[in-house]
């Protein structure tokens, strides 16, 4: 999902919140928004373990922006 203005100490920014299923997604995809986005800040999302959830995601987020040779492209 994609969110603008939502955090207010991050308004000029997009919130990605992303969940992932292992580690290596995470390297993969935070490579990837490194390339192709302006991360001003990102964080893991807090949650609250519960018992009955064996295989929980890991839950972040990213506050980005288009990098200047990006905007203005479709």
């Amino acid at each position: 999902f994609a969110a603008y203005g939502v955090y207010p100490e991050f308004k000029d920014y997009y919130a990605l919140h992303i969940m992932y299923e292992g580690i290596s997604s995470v390297h993969e995809t935070e490579d990837w928004l490194g390339e192709t986005l302006l991360v001003k800040h990102q964080e893991t999302i807090p949650t609250r373990r519960v018992a009955v959830v064996k295989d929980n995601p890991i839950l972040k987020r990213y506050f980005v922006a288009p990098h200047e040779r990006l905007e203005g492209r479709a």
